[in-house]
């Protein structure tokens, strides 16, 4: 099985070290879970350290151009990058691995290369659905599944670190361009204002690009206007965000930002581990959210994202989770979301 993952720079040991996106996460561990299958994996992406890890073989992402047309392998899965498959692989079986919204200008791109493409791996319903409009795809072409977690760093965590939720602390990890600046604006003025005692802890990757250089320092000018109520960590290895997040009273995800009006999550790997710490979300009703999130695991606000009364919403929401506990049973919002993320492992995935 050879992958070819042209994202983020990572190796087989990254998610012990530094901060990692959700699609070269995926990458990681479905290739490690396969290769403990008992197949033979090949991860060919923007990697400064190749080499053997868990059984994955780990080789530069410029290395894929030959090896996809000329070395005889069963199975080719890109991810993202519908070009690659321009060329024949000589494989038995091409997927390509989706991890965004489908756009309409990649229409071209796209359906040139679905004569060499087996099957489309798609992460939701959602996703399903918004594929088979904007690419007029048939439903044959599509293979749902859908990301995971890595239920045992939750467990060894639990185990060496004995985390302790604080009620008070909020998390936000997704980029910012997701949502960061509406919690920012509008939103952490006022559960402030209602708590002196709240503080939010913002963790990130440094993956930026250049077009978003001023929004960046606009957010971060933001957060370092509130002094040490919020909190930025940086770049966390994986065991450390979910430390986070186990000793957090809430996640909030105000989504979509202004920026980025038209954004919806396909799969949302962060409401995944989330639900996996027993940790609250409040965050929309919106893309493959509603899937993603189980039912009785966090607040999901049905309004317009960027209008007052979606602002009051989640306000309310935060309030109920955090500040009435007379009226809101946050223990039992952080069991459901425990109990529903056992299905998620990336063992199961990868079967």
């Amino acid at each position: 099985i050879a992958f070819f993952i042209p994202g983020m720079p990572f190796n087989g040991d990254t998610i012990k070290t530094d901060a990692l996106g959700g699609s070269e996460t995926a990458g990681l561990y479905m290739a490690r879970e396969l290769a403990a299958r008992g197949h033979k994996v090949f991860m060919f992406c923007n990697t400064d350290k190749p080499g053997d890890y868990a059984g994955v073989i780990y080789r530069p992402a410029g290395e894929f151009e030959q090896f996809g047309p000329t070395v005889p392998h069963d199975v080719t899965i890109v991810q993202r990058m519908p070009e690659a498959f321009a060329r024949p692989m000589n494989s038995k079986l091409n997927v390509l691995w989706c991890h965004d919204l489908a756009l309409a200008r990649s229409r071209p791109t796209f359906n040139a290369v679905t004569w060499n493409v087996d099957q489309v791996a798609v992460l939701s319903d959602y996703m399903a659905e918004q594929y088979k409009k904007v690419y007029e795809i048939p439903e044959s072409l599509l293979f749902r599944t859908r990301n995971g977690i890595d239920l045992s760093l939750f467990d060894y965590i639990r185990e060496t670190r004995s985390p302790v939720r604080d009620h008070k602390k909020l998390m936000y990890s997704a980029r910012p361009e997701r949502g960061l600046d509406v919690l920012l604006k509008n939103i952490l003025p006022r559960l402030f204002e209602a708590d002196p005692d709240l503080y939010l802890c913002v963790a990130g990757y440094s993956n930026t690009v250049d077009h978003m250089a001023a929004f960046y320092d606009e957010c971060n000018a933001l957060m370092k206007s509130y002094g040490p109520r919020v909190r930025f960590l940086g770049s966390l290895s994986k065991a450390d965000l979910y430390y986070e997040y186990m000793t957090a009273g809430a996640y909030l995800y105000p989504t979509p930002s202004p920026i980025m009006p038209t954004f919806n999550e396909v799969s949302c790997i962060t409401a995944m581990e989330c639900q996996a710490a027993g940790l609250p979300i409040v965050t929309s009703h919106r893309g493959a959210l509603p899937e993603t999130i189980a039912p009785g695991a966090g607040i999901l606000i049905d309004a317009e994202p960027l209008s007052a009364d979606y602002v009051d919403q989640f306000v309310e929401a935060v309030r109920r989770v955090l500040m009435a506990p007379s009226t809101f049973d946050a223990d039992l919002i952080s069991a459901t979301g425990h109990i529903a993320a056992q299905a998620l492992d990336w063992s199961t995935i990868a079967a």
